[in-house]
């Protein structure tokens, strides 16, 4: 409901009146300092912890990364040497390799 001139003149007249604005201190305390000084992020998405939580998953992916290119190249040049001479057992041996790493 849209407010009428009447309605507004009377809001204008009480904050006039009453001074809201002298009794807003805001927070006192550190702690309420600390809580209200995150008042204005929208999401967690900015939060400092939030991009730390999400930089330590990338880590952790990276180093799931670096691990399977490290079991990669222990068993590619076999892999390689096994699929020129028997297609068949290289399908056979993949799949097992797939389930070994949980790629599945």
């Amino acid at each position: 409901m849209p407010w009428t001139d009447e309605a507004r003149e009377a809001a204008r007249q009480r904050c006039i009146e009453q001074k809201p604005s002298q009794y807003s201190t805001g927070p006192r305390t550190e702690a309420g300092k600390r809580r209200s000084s995150l008042n204005a992020l929208k999401t967690g998405l900015y939060c400092r912890w939030s991009v730390l939580r999400l930089i330590a998953k990338w880590q952790r992916e990276q180093e799931e990364i670096e691990r399977l290119q490290a079991e990669m190249a222990r068993w590619l040049p076999d892999a390689i040497a096994l699929k020129r001479k028997s297609p068949g057992l290289y399908q056979t041996w993949l799949e097992f390799q797939r389930n070994e790493l949980g790629m599945n």
